[in-house]
Order: C-alpha cells, then structure tokens, then sequence
C-alpha cells in the first residue's frame, strides 16, 4: 500500500482505556496516536515511515486494507512527533 500526493497513510494505536491506574472498561479504544505507514512523494517534511505522530481530533479519511484499520491525512493534521 502507498500513498499517493500530498496524503499520508497511518495506523492508529489501539490504547487501553485507562484514567490513571484505573481502568474505565475492558474495552479498547483508539487515542489521536498513530504510525506513519506510507507517505505521498508530494509531501515536504522531515517525516519518515515509523514515526509516532499525534492527530487532530476527526482527521482523515478511515481506509480497511487486508483486515487491518488505516487513515489517509494530510501533513496538516498531525499536531506533533512522539
């Protein structure tokens, strides 16, 4: 899979849904956290693949590829590096 133009494909982090110590349910949930997958030849950044970014809130485009769950963003949705 690969990214085409200016978008970016990555995976976000499945988190445990935890208030402190404290477990709020068994349940898991996704966070604004995400692996860069795939990145466009378009996009200027220093952004490699593997790197752990944080997302704005409602960002991108959900994408199913082979069972597993991917977003399509823009540069202009990662708040900052992990």
């Amino acid at each position: 899979m690969r990214a085409f133009g200016e978008r970016i494909i990555v995976e976000k982090v499945l988190e445990d849904n935890k208030i402190g110590a404290v477990t709020a349910s068994t349940e898991k949930v996704y966070d604004n956290t995400a692996v860069v997958i795939s990145i466009g030849e378009e996009v200027i950044s220093n952004l490699s693949v593997g790197d752990v970014i944080k997302l704005s809130d409602n960002s991108g485009m959900d994408m199913k590829y082979e069972g597993k769950n991917y977003l399509v963003i823009v540069k202009q949705n990662i708040l900052a590096y992990i």
